[in-house]
């Protein structure tokens, strides 16, 4: 089960926001309407960041970031 929790900013046109399953965060950056293709930042317990970029639910790049 996952939840979705929004980031609000009012300076942002798209909103980021946060869906927490499987014990990782998934934060959504950038988007399209069905949020099938864009790019997130998955947050790992144990400290592990990966920027992932995905195109129709597709992984096109993984980018670990710390």
């Amino acid at each position: 089960m996952s939840k979705r929790i929004g980031i609000f900013s009012v300076h942002q046109r798209q909103q980021p926001f946060a869906v927490f399953g499987d014990h990782i965060w998934r934060i959504w950056i950038s988007y399209n309407n069905d949020v099938t293709s864009g790019t997130y930042l998955e947050l790992y317990p144990d400290g592990q960041v990966d920027r992932v970029t995905v195109n129709n639910n597709d992984i096109m790049e993984v980018v670990r970031i710390c």
